[in-house]
């Protein structure tokens, strides 16, 4: 029976993430490779507490039912970090974020720019410009929140101004008054004709600025590589000759990435010998190094078990990233001609339109963030990206 931990991404992604779902496409792939019709396929749920302060991973198994037996032939464990992750700025008003938002987008945009015109580093150009884009983009909308704040003033004033306490204020603001009004009409309109916008906007804040922190300053790094240490501990102690595999998607695959290959103390010893198998589907390295150049250098290789990475991007996706072909970044990372020499070829294409079709305002309509949802579709039963990593 194989066993595997799941990391999905962030939670603000419109597709059904969760490990049940992953699980179901999972069984989905393996049913369409066996080529034996008297085989069927069915998934059991049930969790796991793996440490002592509560911590809950649901657990799927995918059994395989023939004609005179029923065998479990996978278990997936999900590692969930949401909550470990954004917790305290989910405790924060909304306006805390938005202006924490703005401030960290404004340092990040030299950052941007700075990458935009390097030559030395191996970064598609495209993604180069996306990045900026979404940056000059995210910041608009960060301002226009925060604008709301004195709008709303605007019209707390106008209730207010005969108060003389009150007078400076009003006199103040109404200086101001059709801009306010115009800031909250469209505000209006906008809730009016997307109602679930504000939680949105919010989860939006909450997800960039817990990832900002995690990225910047290790914030919360080192409790969730912790427990993932402890998640792998608990499934090596079921079984001691066990060979796990890792599944991460999107910010995911930073969290696998980060606990497979520290930046200087080593992976444990469990981690060591016992995960055989990783597989990134979406793994934004490349995007992360656009705004934290140095991130992913000079990462620790210490003989890991590891024998196979299938590495899963799209030409359209701004966030997948390569590494086939790019020895540069490959050595960046890991500074080891046996680690990949060992693994050999890491890069599955998974392109679902043709990229040459793809207009240039159709990519500043974000196509390329909304290629990072193509990688499956919220209906489990369609096709996915996992029949590469079951073909494999």
């Amino acid at each position: 029976m194989k066993r595997a931990i799941y990391i999905p991404g962030l939670g603000h992604e419109q597709l059904d993430i969760s490990v049940k779902a992953y699980a179901l496409r999972v069984m989905k792939s393996i049913d369409e490779h066996n080529p034996d019709p008297s085989k069927t396929y069915r998934i059991e749920s049930s969790d796991r507490e793996y440490d002592g302060d509560g911590s809950i991973s649901d657990v799927i198994s995918i059994f395989e039912i023939s004609t005179d037996a029923e065998k479990e032939i996978y278990r997936f464990y999900e590692f969930k970090y949401g909550k470990l992750l954004m917790g305290r700025f989910k405790e924060s008003n909304i306006l805390y974020r938005f202006f924490s938002l703005l401030v960290v987008l404004v340092t990040r945009f030299l950052s941007v720019l700075k990458s935009l015109f390097s030559f030395k580093d191996e970064i598609n150009k495209k993604s180069k410009i996306q990045a900026l884009y979404f940056t000059v983009i995210y910041c608009a909308l960060a301002v226009y929140l925060v604008f709301l704040v004195p709008s709303l003033l605007a019209l707390l004033t106008s209730f207010t101004e005969n108060i003389e306490q009150l007078k400076f204020l009003s006199d103040n603001i109404n200086r101001f008054e059709t801009e306010y009004k115009a800031v909250l009409a469209s505000f209006a309109a906008f809730m009016l004709l997307t109602p679930n916008s504000k939680n949105i906007f919010s989860d939006m804040a909450t997800e960039y600025l817990a990832a900002n922190q995690y990225l910047s300053v290790g914030d919360r790094r080192l409790l969730i590589m912790g427990k993932l240490n402890r998640l792998i501990e608990v499934i090596c102690e079921e079984d001691e000759d066990v060979e796990i595999e890792v599944h991460a998607y999107s910010f995911g695959s930073v969290l696998a990435i980060d606990v497979l290959f520290p930046y200087e103390a080593e992976p444990s010893l469990r981690i060591k010998n016992s995960v055989a198998k990783l597989v990134t589907i979406g793994c934004p390295f490349d995007f992360i190094e656009i705004y934290w150049s140095q991130y992913f250098s000079d990462r620790k290789y210490s003989n890991l078990l590891l024998s196979e990475w299938i590495n899963i991007y799209s030409d359209l996706d701004v966030l997948s990233t390569r590494f086939d072909g790019y020895p540069v970044k490959k050595k960046t990372f890991i500074n080891s001609e046996e680690f990949w020499d060992k693994l050999g070829s890491v890069d599955t294409t998974y392109n679902m339109v043709n990229p040459r079709q793809v207009s240039f305002l159709q990519m500043l309509m974000f196509y390329g963030l909304k290629a990072h949802q193509t990688y499956w579709d919220k209906h489990v039963d369609s096709r996915s990206c996992l029949s590469q990593v079951i073909k494999t």
